[in-house]
């Protein structure tokens, strides 16, 4: 048992602290995991509507979680011209891309930008969704990673990867001379 907060070492603040840090990454991680199984079971159903890629995007765009100290911006970019109008669960899709877009602003690499845009080729019977981590036009970012963080991501990837496989998609890597890295979403 503790001893009265004031009376407290510093040490055991400071090994109290890192246990209420670590709580909370498994109750994060205990209803990650309940969401999964969820929508795995199918316990949690899609509610699809009409919705266009822009607006899942611009959605998806303001959930993802930088991290703290590399300059990472993101950045939606979806030409009207390929701005396709999908029947999809608008909530659900979004969280997928946000996972895929936050994933790779996990990579930490400095001056990068995390992109999520529809493809050129785009069209109504087969949208496709890219989410790319590239250099910030104009920087001079030290190159591409050698290889992208995933830890504490497997869970949100498998969910995003879930969603879009109950959406009738598959998503992918894609890495290219553009882009370090990402991923391509195709519903």
């Amino acid at each position: 048992m503790l001893p009265p907060s004031g009376d407290q070492d510093p040490r055991a603040r400071k090994a109290v602290a890192e246990a209420g840090r670590a709580l909370e990454r498994v109750a994060a991680l205990v209803e990650d995991l309940g969401h999964y199984a969820r929508l795995a079971s199918g316990e949690a159903r899609l509610h699809p509507a009409p919705a266009s890629l822009g607006e899942i995007l611009r959605i998806a765009a303001g959930g993802v979680t930088l991290p703290a100290t590399p300059t990472v911006d993101v950045l939606v970019q979806v030409p009207a011209e390929i701005d396709i109008t999908i029947h999809a669960d608008v909530t659900r899709l979004a969280e997928a891309c946000g996972a895929l877009a936050t994933a790779l602003a996990r990579a930490q690499v400095e001056d990068s930008t995390v992109l999520l845009t529809t493809a050129p080729e785009n069209r109504p019977d087969r949208p496709s969704i890219l989410i790319s981590l590239a250099p910030l036009r104009g920087s001079a970012a030290a190159g591409r990673p050698a290889r992208l963080e995933r830890s504490g991501a497997g869970l949100s990837l498998a969910t995003a990867d879930l969603i879009v496989r109950l959406h009738g998609g598959t998503l992918a890597e894609r890495w290219t001379e553009e882009a370090w890295a990402g991923y391509v979403v195709r519903l």
